[in-house]
């Protein structure tokens, strides 16, 4: 930590002003930041996994990127870490929409947990969590900044496993961090995650200085080239995709757009005949209901007619 602290002070951010041009959101600088700072590493870690600082004796990144060779396809790599007990965390970054994202953790989460090769025992697999932090809304219904996801039996709520876990960090749900989320400084990272200027950033260290290496080392990314260029490759294969997903929707909903047009005008029509038939049947009911009305009248003149004549007969003796 202290090597990082010396090495950092010939390019400290105190007199960075204004938008910070790649801040802490890409999977790029979150490599970048935590492969040149251990400390940061372990600080990130503790937080996210909800344990003391000390208590990680060891960690190891297990896909640590080469910034001076580019490769589109490791270039959204998510950060994986194994901890000293053996247990694997894979922490991704989800910044965009992304219709499937739900089956990706769960796809991610289990290529991580498959750690063994062909013949080695069960025994070796080790606890894995999957930690994704997002900007965007899990559950529209059910907001929360910090949520953990087990798999349990559905009717009396009994943990299958502890061995496979998913947590979600909503950074757009920050006003709702529990006070066991503020005591492991997730509300803070929160703040590091989403900071456009360095004022922001500056602002952070000044209350809360352990955050000042991560943040000298996102100013040292700013002003490597490398790292830029790695950046900028991923922010343009996250466009290409959204831009892929966005022009096949706008495709599919062309293409099947007659069909669906013929359908809700069909939809349109049975609704229409329905109404009809609803009106059929009322008139038919208004009618049924005017004749028993006429017959009960029929049915009281009679006997109307009969008491009168009972009467007269009974006088006339």
């Amino acid at each position: 930590m202290q090597e990082n602290k010396e090495r950092n002070k010939e390019m400290a951010f105190n007199n960075a002003t204004g938008p910070i041009a790649y801040p802490l959101r890409t999977d790029t600088m979150i490599h970048y930041v935590t492969q040149n700072s251990q400390y940061t590493l372990k600080h990130l870690i503790s937080s996210l996994k909800e344990i003391k600082y000390n208590d990680i004796k060891d960690i190891q990144i297990m896909n640590p990127s080469d910034f001076t060779e580019y490769d589109e396809k490791k270039s959204t790599l998510d950060l994986k870490v194994k901890l000293n007990n053996g247990e694997i965390i894979n922490v991704e970054l989800q910044m965009y929409f992304d219709a499937y994202w739900i089956n990706r953790s769960l796809l991610y989460l289990c290529k991580a947990y498959n750690s063994i090769e062909e013949g080695e025992s069960y025994s070796k697999l080790m606890p894995t969590t999957q930690i994704c932090i997002t900007d965007q809304n899990l559950f529209e219904h059910e907001p929360e900044f910090y949520s953990h996801y087990l798999f349990m039996n559905v009717k009396n709520h009994q943990i299958y496993t502890k061995n496979l876990a998913i947590n979600v960090l909503q950074l757009n749900q920050v006003e709702l961090a529990t006070d066991e989320d503020k005591a492991n400084n997730l509300d803070h990272w929160a703040r590091l995650f989403v900071a456009e200027t360095w004022e922001e950033m500056k602002t952070l260290v000044t209350e809360h200085p352990e955050f000042e290496e991560a943040v000298n080392m996102i100013y040292k990314a700013n002003a490597d080239d490398s790292v830029k260029y790695a950046i900028e490759a991923e922010n343009k294969f996250r466009a290409i995709n959204a831009a892929q997903y966005e022009a096949g929707y706008a495709a599919a909903k062309e293409e099947y757009s007659d069909e669906l047009k013929q359908k809700d005008e069909a939809m349109q029509e049975m609704g229409q005949a329905l109404h009809e038939k609803d009106q059929t049947i009322q008139k038919k009911n208004q009618a049924l209901q005017e004749k028993d009305q006429a017959l009960q009248e029929k049915d009281n003149e009679i006997e109307l007619l009969k008491a009168q004549l009972a009467e007269a007969k009974k006088n006339k003796h």
